[in-house]
């Protein structure tokens, strides 16, 4: 079984921008990763993002964009209606991952 079928990662930007886009960038460059479904929520209209125009190589992306801002529950609990494996895990937009 790959790491695909198991878990789906949430990140909930409220206007983190290149702290989200980092990130991304870092997870999508794992391997390990391939297919795994990320979903980004987008909570402060109108926020760029990055990866929203062009594919990922690694993960599965989805993005949410709220029409207004919503609570932390509430935002992972919308990506977490796109889960489709045992394991969800809420990741913060500051994480770096150390080489």
């Amino acid at each position: 079984m790959n790491l695909s079928e198991l878990i789906t990662l949430s990140i909930v930007s409220h206007g983190h921008g290149a702290l989200i886009d980092a990130l991304v960038a870092q997870l999508d460059e794992l391997p390990s990763l391939a297919g795994v479904r990320l979903v980004v929520t987008l909570n402060v209209p109108n926020e760029p993002f990055v990866f929203e125009v062009g594919p990922l190589r690694h993960l599965q992306l989805i993005i949410i964009r709220n029409p207004s801002p919503m609570g932390f529950g509430a935002n992972h609990n919308q990506a977490f209606e796109r889960c489709r494996t045992p394991w969800f895990a809420i990741l913060n937009p500051d994480l770096v991952l150390n080489p």
